[in-house]
């Protein structure tokens, strides 16, 4: 039988791979086509780049270009670098003004994560923008493999993505025979919420022996009752508890004793950095 600790190093050990590579989508062979549609014919590799996602920042750096990036959203706090980028505003709301003063050649936009509007707002004003999103597993190589062809580094990009194929390859071939554990994971718990079948983390899951027990579920982040958590009686229960309230998120849980997780004590507590980013490595 598999042991909870290993099924929960091996969710870190994916997420922490998530750096990683398959090419973008070619219109003909000088343009890009972003997942918008809009087509981008690049004449030279990016140089000022400001990022509206805190995953990309992160795989810029990740793939060597991240001393280009001359603007972040805030939380773009890894690597360590990272902190020392001048910030535009959050993800949700950003300053206009400030974009334009640095003069950007390319701004990273998160589709399906920053409001459209302002992304629109962005485009009214000439700014040269290209969006991506990273919705599933399979959506993480192929932003890799467009931000290095974006800033000139399909090199770099091209030996992370030989890392990220070996290193998924080993997970399935690992876990695929196993019997999977029946997980829930816990985004937020008033009221409560879980993850969808449209969402990174139920990839990581499975790719790791786990099954979301609300994969069939369309919604990114959908509302769900204790009563349904109870009846789906999961093995594991995952959560990310805010700083300092450790043991009041596990408290909540551990009431429910007829729950297989709680009555083995299969309550683990994750870095929500390493869960919500694809660009963690």
């Amino acid at each position: 039988m598999k042991r909870p600790w290993q099924f929960l190093l091996n969710i870190l050990f994916a997420l922490t791979s998530l750096v990683l590579a398959s090419p973008a989508l070619a219109v003909e062979p000088q343009s890009l086509l972003d997942d918008a549609g809009h087509s981008w014919q690049p004449q030279t590799p990016a140089q000022r780049i400001i990022s509206l996602a805190p995953d990309f920042t992160e795989i810029l750096f990740s793939i060597g270009v991240g001393e280009r990036v001359v603007g972040a959203v805030e939380y773009s706090d890894f690597p360590d670098a990272a902190q020392q980028i001048p910030r535009i505003g959050s993800s949700s709301r950003f300053d206009f003004e400030r974009i334009v003063s640095l003069q950007p050649d390319l701004i990273l936009a998160w589709r399906g994560g920053n409001p459209a509007s302002q992304i629109e707002g962005l485009r009214a004003l000439g700014l040269p923008v290209f969006e991506l999103q990273t919705r599933r597993l399979r959506d993480v190589p192929r932003v890799m493999h467009a931000l290095g062809r974006l800033t000139g580094a399909e090199e770099s990009a091209a030996l992370a993505a030989e890392t990220f194929a070996r290193e998924m390859q080993q997970l399935q071939q690992r876990y695929a025979a196993r019997k999977a554990l029946r997980v829930f994971y816990e985004i937020w718990h008033q009221p409560l919420q879980t993850i969808g079948s449209e969402q990174i983390l139920t990839d990581v899951l499975e790719l790791c022996g786990g099954r979301n027990i609300f994969a069939e579920l369309d919604s990114l982040a959908p509302q769900v009752g204790l009563e349904a958590v109870m009846q789906r009686r999961p093995e594991v229960i995952l959560f990310t508890p805010e700083v300092g309230r450790l043991a009041e998120s596990k408290a909540r849980w551990q009431v429910w004793d007829t729950l297989p997780a709680v009555e083995q004590g299969h309550l683990y507590a994750l870095d929500p950095d390493l869960l919500h980013r694809a660009g963690r490595g």
